[in-house]
């Protein structure tokens, strides 16, 4: 679900979050609980936070084709119509 959805704001508890990619873009992020048993649900959300952040970076790690593509753009820039 995106973080901005208007149904995920009623939801409680929720922990919101951002993150910025490798191509500088700010990510945002919110986690829900349907059901919980723990009277400290913060170091849940932190360690749920800890864990996807690093799965999000290892994609950023990856070598991903279209950032070559980009690459071409970015050097031949003054070619793009205006």
């Amino acid at each position: 679900m995106e973080a901005q959805n208007p149904i995920l704001r009623t939801i409680s508890p929720r922990y919101e979050w951002e993150r910025v990619n490798k191509y500088g873009e700010i990510e945002q992020f919110a986690f829900i609980v349907h059901r919980y048993v723990t009277d400290d649900l913060n170091k849940v959300f932190e360690q749920a936070k800890a864990w996807y952040e690093g799965v999000l970076n290892s994609f950023d790690e990856q070598h991903d084709a279209i950032d070559d593509f980009l690459d071409v753009w970015e050097r031949r820039s003054d070619d793009l119509p205006n």
